[in-house]
């Protein structure tokens, strides 16, 4: 029962990479010729389809939403490299400042 549980899984995982398209040729004709010859595969595909037609965020699946996501991730990435420079850069700012009064309150006290 947990080994049919695990197909389960791996055909959905599959019939969803299906559905992003992000199998490749071979394994997208060999998940065709499953769902065209097994009526559970058939309808767990239906399923899928139905969730993605169905979804509030039209093209959930689609590559130019995936290319939007990307893009997102890649503008996080810059936004927290730019905020680390500005971190690192106000840290050295401050140690300049601190050595400077540092200099000035035991050096030119003398």
């Amino acid at each position: 029962m947990m080994n049919s549980n695990l197909d389960r899984e791996n055909l959905k995982e599959l019939l969803l990479l299906k559905i992003s398209g992000f199998l490749t040729e071979e394994e997208d004709r060999a998940l065709e010729h499953r769902i065209n010859t097994e009526p559970e595969v058939a309808k767990l595909w239906e399923d899928i389809q139905q969730i993605d037609a169905l979804n509030e965020n039209i093209g959930f699946f689609s590559p130019e939403s995936r290319i939007k996501g990307w893009n997102e991730i890649t503008k996080a990435i810059k936004a927290e490299k730019r905020n680390r420079f500005l971190h690192w850069f106000y840290i050295i700012i401050c140690l300049i400042i601190t050595v400077l009064v540092i200099y000035v309150y035991f050096f030119k006290n003398i």
